[in-house]
C-alpha cells in the first residue's frame, strides 16, 4: 500500500515538470523564444522550425539552436538592429551598411573606415579617411598623405607634420611652405632665392660669406669688414697690426685722451706704441697740469700718465706727441692737439680687496682705491680697527697688517676718511672679501731703469721689501760692477727696485750690456721664496737735456696763489736749483700782460729743496698772495741738471702763465679750523656764522640734524648753544655707547644761520666716542658648591680678583656674609664676556683628638730601666743612659750618654731617678757597658675640625650686583664702565 502511494507521487512529479517544458517552449506568436537544442516539442523538418504535436510552423522569431527563426525560416536581414545571415548573426554589407558580427561596424576593415556601418570622412586612430578611404591631400589647410599627417611636396607646397612650413626640403628653403625669394637667414645659414648663398653679400648690415657670416678681416665692395662687421678697432693680419675706422684704414694715432680721476690721465692708441719712446717725459702734457713719465701698458696701446696735484682744468690744451709704433720705428702715431676740461667730483671709492696667504690664515691685505688718497685714512676689518701702513703724499693702495682672517670665509672691510688730492672725501664705504691661498714663487725681470745709471727690476708679485738684497751686476767680461743697495720704487707695491750703477760706464761706448745675478731667497709678501737666476740688460748712454713739460698754480680755497710749479720729462738731480732761489732770479726776465718788465710779484716765491729723482721745481710763497693776469716767463738756460752720467742740462724755456682771478668764498659752512670733535662723549659743533636754536625749523639744537655711527642721535641726547651761537655742545646720554671707536661717523645737515638766509653744507666727518654703556648681568648659574659663572652682555676686564663688595649672595632669605676678600673673580678662558666667581673664606682642616701623657723606653738594655708615673710626663724629651764602672771610685755609675754626664754616683745605694716627672729604676742586674733610651712625651690638648664656607644647593640662590669703591668689574673700554648695580638674577643650578 505504501510502494503505490510513492509511485502515484512519482506520476504527479512528471506531469508537473512536462508542463513546464510545454510552457518554456511554446510562447504567443510573435514573441522571440528560444526552444532548447534538447526540445521535444520542436524540430527542424525540410529547412523550416516546425511543432512536433502538429507540424505547424512556428510563427514570430523564435531562436532554436543558436538560430534565428522567423515564421519557421532561418532569418537573412535585421531584427533589433542586428543583421543575420541564415539565422546567425552575420559580418557583411546588407542594404548598403557594413556589418560585424551582426552590428553596424564602426572601425576599419580592408582598408576603408566605417561609422555606424556607413563609409565615413573624419579622423580614427590619427587616420583621416574620406568616404571610408585613407586620404592623400590637403583639408583645413593640412596635408595628408594616406590618412596620415605628411612631410614633403604636394602641388609645390611644403609640408611638414601636415602643415605649411618653414624649412629645408631636398636642399632647398621653403617659408611658409613656398620657396624662398631673394636673401633669407634661416639657422644661421643665408639662402638666395631658396639655395645656400655663394660668395659675399651684406645681409642686414653684417657681411657673409656664401652661406655663414665673414671670418676674419677682408676688403667688400671698398670696405673693409671684420667678420661681419664693419673694421673699427685694430686688428693683427698676417703678423701685422692695422687700424681702421668706419670700415677705412687709418694709420697710427691717439684715440682718446681722458682724466680716468683726480690724478690719473690715460692715452689710448689704436695701434701698439714703443714701450721706451711713449714712457719719455714731456710725450704727453696737458696745459697747467703736471704730470709725470707715463708707464705703456702690456698691449701697447694705452699709456697712463699720474699728477701729484688735483687735476683742475678747463678748455686745457692737451698735446701727445708723435710717439713710434712698435711695429716700425720708421713710422709714428700722428701728433694729436686737443682741449680737455675736468674737475674731479666723485670721492674715493673701493675697487678691490686682496688678502693672500700660503697657509690658512692671511696676515695681510690690500685695499685697491679708485683713485690716491691723502694720508690719514681709516680702516676697520670685521669692525674692528686695523692697522694701515703709514704713507706719505697719497696712494691708491692701502696696506693693512696685523690681521689674523682666515682663508674660505668671506669678511668686510670699511674704509673711512678717505680723501682725494681734490678734497673728495668718503666718510664711510664697505665692501667684502675672502682670503685666497698662493704658494707660488716669486720671479724677477730686469730692464733698463728711468735714466743710464739705473736698472729696474720687476717682480710678479708684491715682495718683502727688506729681502730684496744681494742682487749683484757684472760688465760684459763679468767683472763686478759697483752697485746701490736695490731701493723700492713708490707707488708699486713693493713689486719694483731700482738699482744705481755707482761706477762711471760710459766713458768709451754709448751702450753696455750689464749681467744682473737674481739670488735666492727673496720673499713675497707671503714668504714664498725666489730661485736664483740671471738676467740681462742694456743700458744706453743718455745725452738729452731735460725739458719742461708743464707748469701748475696752486691756490688756496680764497684763490690766492701759493706755488707755482714746473714739472719736467725726467728726474733731477739733488739741488738742481738751490733752496730758496726766488723765481726772479730763476728767470732771465718775467714780463706781465702789459707788456711791462716785472721785478717785484714773485718776490716771495722762492724754491724748495729739490731731491734726486724729483720732476718738478716749486717756487712757494711763504704767504698765498693775491695774483691775477698773464706772466710771460723767461727761464734761464742751466736751471736744472738731470740724473744721467753726463749731467744734462737743460736749455732755456718760456712759459705765459694765467693766473686768472682769486675768489672768495661765499658758501655757509663749518668752521674748518674747527671741525666737530668730542671728548668724554661731548660733541662741540663750531659753525662760521651764528645758527638758528630752540623750536624752530634748521635749528641746531634739534638733535633730527645729526646723525651718529649712521644712526639718529641717541634718546636723551642735550644739544645747548654757546651765546654767540656759533657752537653747539652735544652731550650723548650714558648707556648709549655700546663700543669704543675712535672715528664714529658724525653729520650734520639743515642748520640755518639765524637770518636763515643760509643753510649749513651737509658735513660728514668722525668724532671719537667712547663706551658708556655698562656691562650687564644676564645670567648665572653653579659650577659646584664654591663656584658661580656669571654671563655679562660684554667682554670683561676686571682691575682686581677680589669680588667680595661687588656682589651680594643670597640663599633662601639670608645673606652669605663675605668680605671683600672672600670671593674670589676671574674672566673664563675663552669667554671674555664670563665671569667666575669662587667663594673662599675659611679652610678644611681635621679634628685633632686629645694626647695624654706616656713615657717609654727602648735600646740595648731596655730591660734593666723600669718607668712608672708615665701618666706624669709633663715635657718632651728623649735621653741617652749608659752604665759606667768607675774605675777611681770604684763604683758602678748612671751617666747621660750624650754628655756623660752623672745621674746616679752609685747605683748599689740609689737605684731610682726623675725625668720630666716620670720615675725610672735601675734594675740590680745592671752592668758596666748597659745602654738605654727613654723619652717622655707630655700630654697635648685636643682641638675642633674646621671646614671652608659653601653654597647651600639646597636652597634657591640668587646673586645681586653692587658698585664697589674699588670698582673691580668692568668692561675692556677706554673708560672702564662698572657693571651695571642693583641687577638680582637667580642662579640656575
Amino acid at each position: 500500500m505504501v510502494n503505490n502511494k510513492l509511485k502515484l507521487v512519482k506520476s504527479a512529479t512528471a506531469f508537473v515538470i512536462g508542463a513546464a517544458v510545454l510552457t518554456g517552449s511554446f510562447a504567443a506568436a510573435g514573441s522571440d523564444t528560444a526552444f532548447a537544442k534538447s526540445s521535444t516539442s520542436v524540430k527542424v523538418s525540410n529547412g523550416k522550425l516546425v511543432y512536433k504535436s502538429t507540424g505547424k510552423v512556428v510563427k514570430g522569431y523564435k531562436t532554436y539552436n543558436k538560430a534565428l527563426y522567423k515564421d519557421g525560416k532561418k532569418l537573412t536581414g535585421l531584427y533589433k538592429k542586428t543583421y543575420y545571415k541564415a539565422g546567425k548573426k552575420a559580418t557583411g554589407t546588407y542594404k548598403s551598411v557594413y556589418y560585424k558580427a551582426g552590428k553596424a561596424f564602426t572601425g576599419v576593415t580592408n582598408k576603408t573606415y566605417y561609422k555606424a556601418g556607413k563609409k565615413a570622412t573624419g579622423t580614427y586612430k590619427n587616420v583621416y579617411y574620406k568616404s571610408g578611404k585613407a586620404y592623400t591631400g590637403v583639408v583645413n589647410k593640412t596635408y595628408y598623405k594616406a590618412g596620415k599627417k605628411a612631410t614633403g611636396l604636394y602641388k609645390g607646397v611644403y609640408y611638414k607634420t601636415g602643415k605649411a612650413a618653414t624649412g629645408i626640403y631636398k636642399d632647398q628653403l621653403y617659408i611658409s611652405g613656398n620657396l624662398s625669394k631673394g636673401l633669407e637667414l634661416y639657422k644661421d645659414q643665408l639662402y638666395k632665392d631658396a639655395s645656400l648663398n655663394k660668395g659675399y653679400v651684406i645681409y642686414k648690415d653684417q657681411l657673409y660669406k656664401d652661406a655663414a657670416l665673414n671670418k676674419g678681416l677682408i676688403e667688400f665692395e671698398g670696405k673693409f669688414y671684420f667678420d661681419a662687421a664693419l673694421a673699427n678697432d685694430t686688428y693683427t693680419d698676417q703678423g701685422v697690426e692695422r687700424a681702421f675706422e668706419n670700415g677705412v684704414e687709418v694709420g697710427a694715432k691717439v684715440k682718446a685722451v681722458e682724466a680716468t680721476n683726480g690724478t690719473t690721465v690715460k692715452v689710448t692708441f689704436n695701434k701698439s706704441v714703443d714701450k721706451t719712446d711713449a714712457e719719455k717725459a714731456n710725450v704727453v702734457t696737458i696745459e697747467g697740469v703736471s704730470l709725470s713719465a707715463g708707464k705703456l701698458s702690456e698691449d701697447g696701446k694705452t699709456l697712463t700718465l699720474t699728477s701729484t696735484d688735483a687735476i683742475k682744468v678747463t678748455d686745457a690744451t692737451v698735446v701727445v706727441n708723435a710717439i713710434k709704433t712698435k711695429a716700425d720705428a720708421k713710422v709714428s702715431t700722428e701728433k694729436f692737439v686737443s682741449k680737455i676740461t675736468f674737475e674731479d667730483k666723485v670721492a674715493p671709492s673701493i675697487l678691490s680687496v686682496e688678502a693672500q696667504t700660503n697657509g690658512t690664515v692671511a696676515k695681510t691685505a690690500t685695499i685697491q682705491l679708485s683713485e690716491p688718497v691723502k694720508a690719514g685714512v681709516l680702516v676697520k676689518v670685521d669692525g674692528d680697527y686695523v692697522a694701515v701702513t703709514s704713507f706719505t703724499g697719497t696712494s691708491d693702495k692701502l696696506e693693512l697688517t696685523g690681521l689674523n682672517l682666515e682663508a674660505g670665509k668671506a669678511h668686510t672691510v670699511e674704509v673711512i676718511n678717505a680723501e682725494d688730492t681734490a678734497g673728495n672725501k668718503t666718510v664711510s664705504t664697505t665692501a667684502t672679501f675672502s682670503v685666497s691661498v698662493d704658494a707660488a714663487i716669486p720671479t724677477a725681470t730686469v730692464t733698463a731703469g728711468s735714466n743710464d745709471k739705473t736698472i729696474l727690476v720687476t717682480f710678479n708679485k708684491s715682495m718683502k721689501a727688506s729681502t730684496v738684497t744681494g742682487l749683484l751686476v757684472k760688465d760684459e767680461s763679468l767683472a763686478a760692477v759697483t752697485v746701490g743697495a736695490a731701493t723700492v720704487v713708490p707707488n708699486t707695491n713693493d713689486t719694483q727696485f731700482t738699482i744705481a750703477v755707482n761706477d762711471t760706464i760710459f766713458t768709451n761706448k754709448d751702450s753696455r750690456s750689464f749681467t744682473v745675478v737674481v739670488p735666492k731667497d727673496m720673499e713675497d709678501k707671503l714668504g714664498n721664496k725666489s730661485a736664483d737666476s740671471l738676467q740681462k740688460v742694456t743700458l744706453v748712454k743718455d745725452s738729452a737735456k731735460p725739458v719742461a713739460t708743464g707748469y701748475n698754480v696752486v691756490k688756496d680755497k680764497d684763490g690766492k696763489v701759493q706755488a707755482i710749479e714746473i714739472n719736467f720729462n725726467e728726474g733731477l738731480k739733488a739741488g738742481s736749483v738751490a733752496t730758496d732761489t726766488t723765481l726772479h732770479a730763476a728767470a732771465s726776465s718775467i714780463v706781465d700782460a702789459n707788456g711791462v718788465l716785472d721785478t717785484t710779484t714773485f718776490e716771495n716765491f722762492k724754491s724748495q729743496e729739490v731731491k734726486a729723482g724729483d720732476k718738478k721745481v716749486v717756487f712757494k710763497s711763504a704767504t698765498a698772495t693775491a695774483i691775477s693776469g698773464q706772466y710771460a716767463i723767461s727761464f734761464k738756460s742751466d736751471l736744472v741738471t738731470d740724473l744721467s752720467e753726463a749731467s744734462n742740462k737743460s736749455v732755456a724755456f718760456n712759459y705765459t702763465i694765467d693766473l686768472g682771478q682769486g675768489q672768495q668764498a661765499t658758501e655757509f659752512d663749518l668752521d674748518a679750523a674747527k671741525l666737530p670733535s668730542a671728548s668724554n662723549n661731548v660733541i662741540t659743533v663750531t659753525f662760521k656764522e651764528a645758527v638758528k636754536g630752540g623750536a624752530v625749523a634748521g635749528s641746531a639744537t634739534d638733535v633730527a640734524n645729526y646723525t651718529l655711527a649712521g644712526k639718529p642721535l641717541p634718546a636723551g641726547t642735550t644739544i645747548t648753544l654757546n651765546s654767540a651761537q656759533t657752537v653747539a655742545t652735544i652731550t650723548l646720554p650714558v648707556e648709549t655707547v655700546a663700543k669704543d671707536d675712535k672715528a664714529a661717523v658724525f653729520t650734520v645737515a639743515n642748520v640755518k644761520n639765524t637770518a636763515g638766509t643760509k643753510t649749513v653744507k651737509s658735513y660728514a666727518g668722525t668724532v671719537d666716542v667712547k663706551d658708556n654703556v655698562a656691562p650687564l648681568l644676564q645670567s648665572a648659574k653653579i659650577l659646584d658648591n664654591k663656584t658661580i659663572e656669571l654671563t655679562y652682555s660684554e667682554a670683561l676686564a676686571l682691575t682686581g680678583v677680589d669680588a667680595g663688595e661687588s656682589f651680594k649672595i643670597v640663599q633662601g632669605t639670608d645673606t652669605l656674609v663675605l668680605t671683600a676678600t672672600e670671593l674670589k673673580a676671574s674672566v673664563a678662558s675663552g669667554f671674555e664676556n664670563k665671569l667666575v666667581l669662587k667663594i673662599s673664606k675659611g679652610t678644611d682642616a681635621a679634628e685633632v683628638p686629645a694626647k695624654q701623657a706616656d713615657a717609654e723606653v727602648s735600646g740595648t738594655n731596655a730591660g734593666i730601666a723600669t718607668l712608672t708615673n708615665k701618666d706624669k710626663a709633663n715635657a718632651d724629651e728623649t735621653v741617652n743612659y749608659k752604665v759606667v764602672n768607675n774605675t777611681t771610685s770604684g763604683k758602678l755609675e748612671l751617666q747621660k750618654a750624650d754628655d756623660s754626664s752623672v745621674v746616679i754616683a752609685d747605683l748599689a745605694t740609689t737605684s731610682t731617678f726623675e725625668l720630666n716627672g716620670v720615675n725610672v729604676a735601675i734594675a740590680n742586674t745592671a752592668a758596666d757597658g748597659n745602654t738605654f733610651t727613654v723619652k717622655t712625651i707630655k700630654a697635648v690638648a685636643g682641638t675642633p675640625g674646621t671646614s671652608t664656607t659653601t653654597l647651600d644647593l639646597t636652597k634657591e640662590i640668587s646673586i645681586e650686583t653692587l658698585n664697589s669703591t674699588s670698582k673691580v668689574v668692568t668692561d675692556k673700554s677706554g673708560a672702564k664702565n662698572e657693571h651695571k648695580k642693583a641687577v638680582k638674577v637667580t642662579v640656575s643650578k
